[in-house]
């Protein structure tokens, strides 16, 4: 699935995907993607708060 983004996307934005595979591919996904990941309110709660908090991980280690 992580060859193609496309494919990557899909299955991070479809809320019939299962969460165990939408976590374990959540760090391949771009900054933007993640943004709008931490914003919908179609995908899992779970996938939310992860998102959210790789979204700030991440600005903080380009901060440093």
């Amino acid at each position: 699935f992580r060859k193609n983004y496309a494919i990557l996307r899909g299955l991070m934005f479809n809320p019939k995907t299962p969460l165990e595979v939408t976590l374990h591919l959540l760090p391949h996904v771009k900054p933007l993607d993640l943004k709008f990941l931490s914003t919908n309110k179609n995908v899992a709660d779970t996938l939310r708060t992860a998102a959210t908090r790789l979204q700030r991980q991440r600005s903080v280690e380009r901060g440093s």
